[in-house]
């Protein structure tokens, strides 16, 4: 037998293994009386004829011998041998078999205490072969065994206890059994670590409910409970819900340490079977998570400071990029129309220094935005089909007077396989070709810069795409080895004092090289101090598809009277557009909101003379200028207008809606008034196939809808009683004079009280108001004058005159109720075209709600609209009833979360007065400033109320509209 392994019970070759009869019993008698040998085994074979198999050893020896060859079920052993006697061979045995039981016979009577030695020594049983019986033989036999069987077991309990305990007390989790019920059975080392109780303390004692947070156990408990249908107590059941349905869970919980600290912990929980598979228990294995919940934490704050960071970054790169262009666009702009028109030398040369030092200042700002968003990884490219060769000349033509004023050939050299047609960003690629060609001008005295383009030798010919070689050759000052690297790196020049002599930011090149990693090329530079410089990159580029009848010039068009809608809500890229359109014979139509526009080009269709050509700019302060066109083209019956996106910059995600809102281009802002023309032709070709087929127009005289004397009905030129709000005296002034210029009779108020007690005592047919003034602001008196109107049928128009130009601005203003916005410094001319369309502009009926946009949110279900209104009926009241008790607790974050909370339930029903009033509340909690909440909140019980009683109206009608 082996018995290297205390405890491990191996089977027996004489035991039965396939489950049919046992085998025979193996029984060793060591006797050296081959009488009394043969007299043993006979008795056996009468007790249990062939029940056993023998093995005879007549020596104390011999029989060790036979015990290590033989695996036997007992040994019968005499106590008088040859070579042993008395208890000697007893332990002999013993100590060479433990577990192979002894059963002694002697010839001695009865000796009791003979007995007790030799059970002591590690006998089973005591015999005297006096009474040796087949009964008592076989009897003795089979106590022995089982005997022996059952402290092998014991042992072999005992030593699997004290492993598991042995692994329980290492292990360095909490590891905590219970019983079916709860009861803990099981608390190791680590528990009670981790806990502060000791497993005397709790074995027996406890259940799991003492060491968990009765609040956690009653969330859980109504989650569990939705989820199953039936009501959970908050008790041991509901943390051994699911591995009692045969689902291990592994959740965070809470767990109380005895001196009633709280801690987090990821508890896996499975349940315990017994051999008939019933549940015994539970095991829950606990690690504590205070650490990572910790380092989560921190990663967490930190990722939201990362994004918060980013999204400012984004933010202000499109807020910058948008309020910086904006006026550099009306600077280049009109500078561009004065230098158009007949000037003498001293305003020329005024104007041209102007011109060139916006042209100047804008490369920076597009240096530094450019690189900004590089840092941000936004810089993307847009995808357009365009004429490659006409494009570069084009670029060329940009930089041609620059290399005339420094006496500069400019060079243009195409292969002749160079593809025509090319799909790609025209406006990156200029991007690089003017900063590589600028620079060779700028660092080039004299001499001859040239650009070449080519197809890349080390790439086969393609039909499908092309990678291109462009070459910028110079004759100047060079760049030394050393150098050649460093410039494409950020705010690095070749030499320092090259900032100096030429001016710069040192971004260019980063810029440019980015770029053309975009545009699956690569860029590098060959150079030699005072021996010029040749800059190359490639570019990949799918090739087009053209076919030949658009790939040949095609004939100019005849714009002279094309009607074209202008969609922009700053004034001076208005009038500017205005006048370009203009130069061009087109006729200019100018809007300034999405409401403005929709009139206008209803007006202009009414007249039999549609708008054919729409400018829209790509941010309008009341609508994403998308969105525009979406409306536009679903609200307008328009004959397939074309339209024409002006952006500050737009991103491959804007390019993609524009294409799938059918816009033939966009411009990049600052327009001049050349690349609006072109692409206002490039646009309209590939709106129709022929010229012919653009109809001709009337002039633009005569369908101008802002030409007073052409379109403006008679009303509007009378005088008007107006009420100027200003604080500031030389604004007031301008104002006052500007108004009475027109005609109107002008009373003025300093502050906010003044215009409030103005407008009380005094009908006005106009308020202009400014919104920064001494005790309430502009947004404060409008809202009550809008509250006390409510009461009357009247609606004074208010036109609101700020500094400020922002988007949210705007918006504020429109949701106070004002009906028009003026950006200040006010044009005569800007401030009569408000005025103007605030006057004519139909007045709108602001509904409780939209039905139709309800519906359309419904997808036409008209019984699920009807459902989710009741339970707006049933929700508002006790939510609005919160949202006082959180103004009267003074509780902000509170009031911000149920009123975030009641905004997103009205959304649905497009309730646009309620929704604002609820976001005007949401603002104050998350500001934290709750002086005005009060007020803010007796406008929303009224709106609330008001829509609530429309939608029982609704509801009760066969057919909601």
């Amino acid at each position: 037998m082996d018995d290297s392994i205390p405890g491990l019970v191996m089977p027996r070759r004489n035991e039965s293994l396939d489950g049919n009869s046992p085998a025979k019993r193996i029984l060793m008698i060591v006797e050296d009386n081959p009488a009394d040998a043969d007299l043993v085994e006979e008795l056996l074979q009468q007790a249990a004829p062939d029940a056993y198999q023998f093995v005879h050893a007549g020596k104390l020896a011999l029989a060790e011998q036979k015990l290590q060859a033989n695996h036997l079920d007992a040994v019968l052993l005499d106590l008088r041998l040859p070579d042993a006697s008395g208890l000697a061979s007893v332990r002999a045995i013993r100590d060479l078999a433990s577990d192979v039981p002894v059963v002694v016979l002697t010839g001695t009577d009865d000796d009791e205490q003979l007995a007790l030695s030799c059970i002591h020594a590690g006998a089973q049983d005591f015999l005297s072969k006096a009474d040796l019986r087949p009964v008592a033989l076989r009897r003795a036999i089979g106590y022995a065994i089982t005997r022996t069987e059952s402290q092998r077991a014991e042992y072999v309990l005992r030593e699997t206890l004290t492993l598991q305990q042995a692994i329980l007390d290492s292990a360095d989790r909490s590891i905590i059994s219970t019983t079916s019920n709860g009861v803990i059975s099981v608390f190791n080392k680590a528990a009670e670590r981790m806990l502060g109780y000791t497993a005397d303390e709790m074995v027996g004692k406890n259940s799991l409910e003492a060491i968990h947070v009765p609040d956690e156990l009653a969330l859980q408990a109504r989650e569990i409970s939705m989820e199953l249908g039936r009501t959970l107590d908050p008790t041991f059941e509901v943390l051994i819900i699911k591995p009692k349905f045969g689902q291990p869970e592994e959740r965070e919980w809470t767990y109380v340490h005895k001196d009633g600290s709280r801690f987090p912990v990821l508890v896996s929980t499975t349940a315990l079977r017994n051999s008939q598979g019933r549940i015994s228990g539970y095991l829950c294995i606990a690690n504590d998570i205070t650490q990572r919940k910790r380092a989560e934490e921190e990663l967490r704050s930190a990722k939201q400071t990362a994004e918060l960071a980013s999204r400012a970054k984004s933010d202000f790169l499109a807020n910058m990029s948008h309020e910086i262009r904006t006026p550099m666009n009306g600077i280049i702009g009109m500078s561009e129309l004065a230098l158009a028109m007949p000037l003498n030398a001293e305003q020329r040369d005024a104007f041209e220094t102007i011109n060139e030092c916006a042209e100047s200042l804008l490369t920076v700002i597009n240096d530094v935005l450019d690189f900004s968003k590089i840092e941000a990884g936004k810089l993307e490219l847009a995808t357009t089909t365009f004429d490659l060769p006409d494009k570069l000349r084009n670029f060329l033509h940009i930089l041609a007077l620059w290399a005339r004023q420094k006496n500069l050939e400019l060079d243009y050299q195409a292969a002749p396989t160079v593809p025509t047609w090319v799909v790609g960003d025209p406006d990156r690629l200029r991007q690089v070709i003017v900063n590589l060609v600028g620079n060779a001008i700028k660092f080039t005295e004299k001499g001859t810069v040239t650009l070449r383009v080519q197809l890349d030798e080390s790439t086969e010919v393609n039909e499908q795409e092309c990678l291109l070689h462009f070459l910028v050759t110079d004759t100047g000052i060079g760049i030394a080895p050393e150098k050649q690297q460093l410039i494409f790196n950020a705010f690095t020049q070749a030499d320092g004092s090259m900032t100096r002599r030429f001016g710069g930011t040192g971004l260019g090149l980063t810029i440019s090289a980015r770029l053309v990693e975009l545009m699956g090329g690569q860029i590098w530079v060959e150079s030699q101090p005072n021996q010029g410089s040749v800059f190359h990159f490639t570019a990949r580029f799918p090739i087009a598809q053209i076919g030949e009848e658009q790939s040949g010039s095609a004939a100019p068009l005849n714009l002279v009277g094309l009607p074209v809608l202008v969609v922009d809500d700053n004034p001076t890229s208005r009038r500017m557009l205005q006048s370009m359109l203009g130069n061009g014979q087109m006729s200019p139509l100018v809007a300034s909101t999405v409401c403005e526009a929709v009139i206008v080009a209803r007006n202009a269709a009414a007249r039999n003379n549609p708008v054919r050509l729409i400018l829209v700019d790509s941010l309008i302060h009341d609508m994403d200028g998308l969105v525009l066109i979406e409306k536009m083209r679903t609200q307008l019956s328009l004959v397939c207008p074309t339209i024409m996106m002006l952006s500050s910059d737009l991103n491959s995600e804007d390019v993609q809606r524009c294409q799938a809102l059918g816009v033939s281009t966009y411009l990049r802002k600052p327009i001049h008034q050349a690349d609006l023309w072109d692409a206002i032709h490039d646009a309209l070709r590939q709106g129709s196939n022929s010229s012919e087929s653009l109809p001709q127009f009337s002039h633009p005289s005569s369908t101008s809808c802002f030409d007073q004397q052409a379109s403006e009905p008679e009303s509007s030129s009378r005088n008007l009683q107006i009420l100027l709000a200003e604080d500031n005296r030389i604004n007031r002034k301008v104002a006052v004079r500007m108004l009475e210029d027109e005609g109107h009779r002008v009373t003025v108020a300093g502050t906010g009280q003044e215009a409030l007690d103005a407008w009380e005592k005094q009908a006005f047919d106009l308020i202009l108001m400014d919104l920064q003034m001494p005790d309430f602001d502009g947004l404060e008196v409008t809202k009550m004058i809008r509250n006390q109107e409510r009461e009357t049928a009247k609606h004074t128009p208010i036109i609101a005159m700020t500094a400020h130009a922002m988007k949210s601005d705007r918006d504020c203003c429109l949701a106070a109720g004002m009906d028009g916005y003026l950006s200040k410094p006010v044009h005569a001319q800007e401030l009569r075209r408000v005025i103007y369309s605030v006057l004519t502009a139909e007045p709108v009926a602001v509904a409780l709600c939209d039905w139709a946009a309800a519906l359309e949110f419904t997808n036409g279900n008209q019984e699920f609209l009807r459902e989710i209104a009741s339970m707006l009926l049933e929700d508002a009241p006790p939510l609005l009833t919160s949202i006082r008790g959180a103004i009267d607790g003074q509780d902000a974050q509170l009031l911000a979360k149920l009123a975030h909370h009641l905004k997103g339930s009205l959304i649905p029903f497009a309730a646009s007065a309620a929704i604002a009033q609820a976001a005007r509340l949401e603002a104050l909690g998350r500001s934290g400033g709750l002086t005005a909440a009060q007020d803010e909140y007796q406008q929303l019980d009224r709106e609330i109320s008001r829509l609530l009683e429309e939608l029982r109206r609704q509801i009760s009608e066969p057919c909601l509209t």
